[in-house]
């Protein structure tokens, strides 16, 4: 860290000033939009209340009527650095505070830039300030700086701690060293699939195997490794190191999500998530891609509708002009414009042959939104503004030829835009909006900059005037930051439409026995009240949704009383039922005709094919609470039931555990409003039994007459052998780690 500290504390500070309003103030938040809200913030409350409360929540019984918490990838509940987050003492209302998530946010995004800044350098950027300029346009500008989604931020930070361990490892001066650092870019490979995005590991990948694979044929220096085939080598051992390691050290997340792919659909993917999504709806929410061109100069101009703009800055996107210009004979530059060209081309989607083309191999279907990669063109784009920057500040004849006809074509740029813009303002015709505006200033403000500098200015206010600059630009197009009294004002405050709903979660905690809640309406009133409040519901919010449950649940008449459906919630309409509650527009109803959340069946019918049970289960002689169909034999015969009564009474009600008494007037099967799904374990008084899948969606255990004990427990074997996994990789590395210091040291000269 020698000779870094002076420039980390100034990119800490600038960080800082980016970030004030979610840092200093409480009038604004990055939790105000729908998705933020009610999966990223719900999700976040859902894991701290658990986790304060001694459970590790791996499975979640309070959105779609129970699911497994750990098998859906994107809440991260194992990413590292939310732990801290888990672990803060809940507020007096029983909520995460969102100041303590805003500080997070801008914590994530000080920690991009300081990959960047460091990546920067290893990749060539000798100036600090210009590796600086090039760790703040990654971080606060461009897909990082603006995606929506924690899961998204968080997995896109790493790529650059990633590809500086690569770079480490192809030029390291021995075997054990590159294997070292291969192993070391695995862990923080693995980050990105531990924080839940699977874009970013992909991604990431593209980039490691790419780089690697390019550097073996056209090294960006000359290394140890001299010979071709040397290098060839030497690529191959550090892109299998990586793979590995990263499968291993992210098992713990990994496992669960292979184990979870096959039970589940995607939602707006038209089937499971192992079944290849047509093309048709990979691209059916894009309108104008090609506009995304000219979202490089224009920050109104984005890829699409659906996805984030490309606009990372005008005076970055010239600034890495100029650097590619200048650098352009490096091979590592090449490499960074190739990236960044051919990953624009793909992010056009079915604008783009490059898209249709490859939609043929495995796996890049299921990123379903193209328009992401855009992330890997502003990962080039910032490192070749560093090197802009570089030239800037350290400039070179040819360098000073080639900033002066950059400034002579940018200000004839600049006034074919006054003119373009000018005639609508005087005339009002046609509509030009203050964004519109906005970046003619930031055209103008970045030629009269570039001028500045082509004019020979070299000081230290110049290169702060530089650095202010981009800031400037940065701050002015992050929308992802929201001032809560104007979304208040637009009825867009999601993050308190869900704390104003408290009164619906407490009046459902007052009333007694168990049952579930739907609750109505589309966005933006479709309320994540299971995570939010624990409160049981037969919705949420989440990528994937078992089969058997969208099967059963919105295919079955059955299908409310299998799931203890006892109240509907929606806003400002009547529904059928009676009104028990209402606080401000919400108004719940009771169900006419509610199941209980469990019960006692005295017959079965095996029916092995799942389809077959679903169809069976409309014909009129079936009624559920007093038959079942089975998946396979129980084993024993069921008794009749005779006369006397049964009951089941839950006795605790955990997310991983339950408990129940029973009560049974002869050897039946207990029916269990609870989804059927790998991993539950079952014990009736004490001794192990089997799980039945019921009706295609539940679980039962059979019991013997009198009273008995029922415990389920959620112990997933892929959970288990993912931490082992994990523990593995982790230790292992950190420990070879230890042993190569050692050895280097031993060996070093006295």
């Amino acid at each position: 860290m020698a000779g870094h500290g002076k420039w980390l504390t100034l990119l800490t500070l600038a960080v800082a000033a980016f970030y004030w309003r979610i840092l200093f103030t409480g009038q604004f938040s990055v939790t105000e939009d729908w998705e933020a809200a009610n999966q990223g913030y719900a999700w976040h409350q859902f894991a701290a209340r658990a986790i304060q409360e001694g459970i590790l929540p791996l499975w979640n019984p309070y959105t779609f009527s129970g699911r497994s918490h750990i098998g859906e990838m994107q809440p991260g509940l194992f990413y590292p650095l939310k732990l801290p987050l888990y672990l803060w003492p809940l507020g007096q209302d029983g909520l995460l505070s969102d100041r303590l998530l805003n500080a997070y946010y801008a914590f994530s995004h000080w920690l991009a830039a300081v990959f960047m800044y460091f990546f920067a350098i290893e990749a060539g950027v000798r100036n600090r300030l210009a590796a600086m300029i090039a760790g703040l346009c990654f971080a606060l500008g461009g897909f990082v700086g603006n995606v929506w989604g924690h899961q998204l931020w968080d997995s896109a930070l790493w790529l650059p701690l990633v590809l500086l361990l690569v770079f480490r490892a192809l030029r390291a001066d021995s075997g054990q060293r590159a294997v070292l650092y291969s192993a070391l870019a695995g862990l923080a490979l693995s980050m990105t699939l531990l924080a839940g995005g699977m874009h970013a590991a992909v991604m990431d990948t593209i980039v490691i195997v790419s780089a690697a694979c390019y550097w073996s044929v056209r090294p960006w220096d000359a290394g140890p490794v001299s010979a071709r085939t040397g290098r060839a080598g030497r690529a191959v051992v550090v892109i299998l190191t990586v793979g590995v390691v990263t499968f291993a050290a992210a098992g713990i997340q990994f496992l669960p999500s292979l184990e979870y792919a096959p039970y589940v659909y995607r939602w707006g993917s038209g089937g499971t998530a192992l079944q290849k999504i047509r093309y048709k709806l990979l691209t059916e929410n894009y309108y104008e891609p090609p506009r995304a061109l000219f979202g490089f100069l224009f920050g109104a101009a984005g890829v699409s509708p659906a996805e984030i703009s490309t606009y990372i800055g005008v005076l970055p996107f010239l600034l890495a002009i100029l650097g590619a210009w200048q650098y352009g004979r490096r091979s590592l530059v090449k490499y960074l414009g190739g990236l960044g060209v051919l990953a624009l081309v793909y992010s056009l989607g079915p604008y783009s042959l490059l898209h249709g083309v490859l939609y043929v191999l495995p796996l890049l279907d299921k990123l379903r939104e193209p328009g992401r990669f855009i992330y890997l063109t502003h990962f080039a784009i910032a490192i070749l503004a560093g090197y802009g920057a570089q030239g800037l500040l350290e400039p070179e004849a040819a360098f000073h030829r080639r900033l002066r006809w950059l400034c002579r074509a940018l200000g004839t740029g600049v006034l074919v835009v006054l003119v373009g813009l000018g005639i609508p303002a005087v005339y009002d015709q046609p509509p030009v909006y203050e964004w519109h505006y906005f970046s003619l200033l930031m055209l103008a403000g970045s030629w009269a900059l570039l001028a500045y500098f082509s004019a020979g200015r070299r000081s230290a206010a110049a290169a702060a005037l530089l650095v202010g600059f981009v800031l400037w630009d940065l701050y002015s197009f992050n929308w992802i930051i929201r001032n809560r009294a104007w979304e208040a004002r637009s009825d867009n405050d999601h993050y308190e439409n869900l704390v104003e709903a408290k009164p619906l979660a407490d009046f459902f905690h007052s009333q007694p026995g168990m049952f579930r809640v739907q609750i109505e309406g589309e966005r933006p009133l479709h309320l994540n009240l299971g995570d939010m409040y624990a409160v049981q519901t037969t919705g949420g919010q989440a990528a994937t949704t078992m089969i058997d449950y969208v099967e059963v649940w919105g295919g079955s008449v059955h299908g409310p009383c299998l799931v203890n459906l006892r109240y509907r919630v929606a806003p400002d309409r009547e529904m059928e039922g009676r009104l028990v509650f209402q606080s401000g527009r919400w108004r719940v109803y009771e169900q006419p005709k509610s199941c209980p959340r469990a019960w006692i069946v005295h017959q079965a019918v095996v029916e092995p094919s799942e389809k077959r049970v679903r169809r069976r289960m409309k014909e009129p002689w079936f009624d559920p609470l007093q038959s079942a169909f089975v998946k396979e034999p129980l084993g024993v015969e069921l008794e009749p039931a005779g006369t006397q009564p049964e009951t089941v009474a839950y006795t605790l009600y955990q997310p991983n555990r339950l408990e129940a008494e029973v009560q049974a007037a002869a050897r039946g099967l207990v029916v269990f409003s609870e989804i059927h799904y790998p991993g539950w374990i079952a014990t009736v008084n004490g001794q192990p039994v089997p799980i039945h899948k019921v009706d295609s969606l539940l679980r039962g255990v059979v019991v013997e007459a009198g009273r008995s004990r029922v415990v389920m427990v959620y112990r997933p074997r892929s959970v288990l052998q993912g931490a082992l996994l994990s523990g593995l990789a982790f230790a292992g590395t950190f420990a070879f780690a230890g042993w190569v210091w050692w050895r280097q040291r031993g060996s070093a000269p006295r």
